[in-house]
């Protein structure tokens, strides 16, 4: 009986880390200088910051950082069954976007950064009523 115990457990403990190993690691970009179109940019140096305050009930604001020599960068919100929402075009210039309650339905949302058809980060915010 403990023999079988210890099967399963090592087994169980196994299958997340080769899901992990053999799956994930899979859909990595291979280089992420390069955009889908091949255009060098600093990807790498892109990122997304948590939208403060979270949760909020009337304006939230989400700082971000897209290199200069970057193109293009939109900000793309999704419901929780991963319906596009809003679109939201970035001025590169500027380092974070201003959210109204206004513009979405209270619940819960994905917000990804795309920089030059890359996506660069997703994170999690909350409308509440």
């Amino acid at each position: 009986m403990k023999i079988i115990i210890w099967i399963i457990t090592t087994i169980v403990l196994a299958i997340p880390n080769f899901a992990q190993d053999n799956c994930c690691n899979s859909i990595e970009p291979q280089n992420k200088n390069q955009d889908t179109n091949g255009n060098n940019g600093n990807i790498e140096d892109c990122y997304l910051l948590q939208n403060q305050p979270n949760p909020f009930n009337s304006v939230t604001v989400i700082s971000y950082f897209v290199p200069i020599e970057n193109a293009s960068a939109s900000m793309l919100f999704f419901d929780m069954n991963g319906k596009l929402i809003l679109t939201k075009n970035l001025d590169i210039n500027a380092d974070s976007l201003r959210i109204s309650s206004g513009e979405l339905m209270p619940g819960m949302y994905f917000y990804t950064l795309i920089v030059n058809s890359v996506e660069v980060d997703t994170k999690k915010m909350i409308l509440t009523n």
